[in-house]
């Protein structure tokens, strides 16, 4: 029996070590290289680069007044207006969260989220990192109502110098907004450097 035991002990340890090397050796196994897309077909390249998705994991609403609605209607977003793909109808969402602010709903926002901003002038947002934000896992900021309703004219609190500042931020879209400044001809700048920032590592 002694026997016996010993062996089972040496089995033991021998599988032991074993798991050790193997789990050692896929954590030192570096992640794969970025498929680089080789083609002259501009459509075919952002079709097969930014791989967006098509529904939205929540929706996170931005509406100033003291009656934020309980649903939008949104249709997924697409970068080829020219040859837009098929079956892209707009779905009913309804709303996760309310916020009164650009800078709160980025706080919140993680990968695969819809920030909706309602018609309304609005302070801008810094985003950091989001580690869940990824391919098919965009953070997708959209102005809804009319071209131009949705103002953004100061910055946000977090960082007076950008009225948006996507700081090491990835995987993010920002669209419909109007970048707004107090600056114009024959006046003097007075505000923020910029509208819009891009600061950071953007390698996957």
């Amino acid at each position: 029996m002694q026997e016996v035991s010993k062996q089972l002990k040496a089995t033991s340890w021998f599988i032991c070590i074993v798991l050790c090397l193997v789990y050692e050796t896929a954590a030192q196994t570096p992640p794969p290289s970025p498929q680089f897309i080789k083609t002259y077909n501009s459509d075919e390249w952002v079709r097969k680069s930014l791989r967006i998705q098509d529904r939205y994991s929540r929706v996170l609403l931005v509406d100033g007044s003291n009656e934020p609605v309980k649903t939008v209607r949104i249709t997924a977003l697409e970068l080829n207006n020219r040859n837009p793909s098929p079956g892209r109808d707009a779905v009913q969402y309804p709303v996760a969260a309310a916020y009164k602010t650009l800078q709160e709903a980025a706080d919140a926002a993680r990968g695969g989220d819809l920030v909706a901003v309602r018609p309304g002038t609005y302070a801008g947002f810094v985003l950091g990192d989001k580690p869940d934000a990824g391919d098919d896992r965009y953070i997708h900021f959209k102005a809804l109502g009319r071209p131009g309703d949705c103002i953004i004219n100061s910055p946000s609190d977090r960082n007076r110098d950008w009225m948006v500042l996507l700081q090491a931020a990835h995987h993010v879209v920002v669209e419909g907004f109007n970048i707004a400044g107090a600056t114009g001809p024959g006046m003097n700048p007075v505000g923020p450097k910029a509208g819009i920032m891009l600061d950071g590592d953007f390698g996957r």
